[in-house]
């Protein structure tokens, strides 16, 4: 199974009590194990707030960080910064990656 198509949102949307935020857990369909969680509606509250703007959180005990390079030719590392707006997970999988997690 190619590596994006292994990893998908589960469940419903929840809020938690902190926020109005609405959150979904990130699970692996190969194990079935939850590996983090996708903000997919940010509050206003959170979005006036000062954040680092990421809205997908992995859970450090359950995946392992590794770098993907932007092209198969290039050794140019993708970071944040460099990211496009509209760069999503399901553009990762037309880099050919074994492994496409982003740091």
């Amino acid at each position: 199974m190619p590596p994006m198509v292994r990893v998908q949102l589960v469940g419903a949307d929840y809020t938690t009590r902190s926020c109005r935020c609405k959150i979904r857990n990130v699970a692996c369909l190969g194990c079935g194990n939850e590996i983090g969680y996708h903000i997919t509606q940010p509050c206003t509250e959170c979005l006036k707030a000062c954040n680092n703007g990421h809205f997908w959180m992995f859970l450090t005990e359950s995946v392992y960080p590794m770098e993907i390079k932007e092209h198969e030719i290039s050794s140019d590392t993708i970071t944040w910064p460099v990211l496009q707006p509209e760069f999503d997970l399901d553009d990762l999988s037309s880099l050919n990656c074994r492994d496409a997690v982003c740091r």
